[in-house]
């Protein structure tokens, strides 16, 4: 099969995009080192996207490579393409990295500094949550209010204060 010139672009494809994520990864853990998660948030919140992405990538091209046997109970293949979705909302749904992607990034933008939401700018220029800044405790956090968890998820789950 890997003699075939379409196998060989699926396989130049999938090792292309797992080596990238792969740097991207070791690249959002040398930033962790270096400051602190939080000065990485862009890159953590991109690596969460970035992995569902790529899992769902590598096996619809393995499992069209196999055909009939990608889907059927011989292979993996099928085990794991049943599982792809959980990789998108595992740590939070896809579509909340890419906007805290979006924020992070136009945030670093000088041009965008006065434009962004209050919510956006870093701590530092909104001053302390509450009535004055037109902000709750949990907003200025970006925590969804209680009713929101589950009774083993959110921030009391993680060790941290809820209010």
């Amino acid at each position: 099969m890997a003699d075939k010139q379409l196998v060989q672009e699926a396989i130049a494809d999938s090792w292309r995009e797992i080596t990238q994520f792969r740097l991207m990864v070791l690249y959002t853990a040398w930033l962790c080192d270096q400051s602190s998660t939080a000065g990485a948030r862009r890159e953590i919140a991109a690596c969460k996207v970035q992995a569902a992405k790529l899992m769902v990538d590598v096996l619809h091209r393995a499992i069209h490579v196999h055909g009939a046997l990608g889907v059927s109970n011989e292979t993996p293949l099928a085990a794991l393409w049943a599982r792809a979705p959980q990789m998108g909302i595992m740590d939070g749904p896809t579509e909340v990295h890419q906007i805290t992607v979006a924020r992070q990034d136009a945030a670093r933008v000088p041009g965008l500094r006065g434009r962004v939401p209050a919510v956006l700018a870093p701590a530092a220029d909104r001053g302390p949550p509450g009535p004055a800044t037109g902000m709750s405790w949990t907003r200025s956090r970006r925590v969804p209010s209680r009713s929101h968890w589950g009774p083993r998820c959110g921030p009391t789950a993680r060790g941290e204060q809820a209010w």
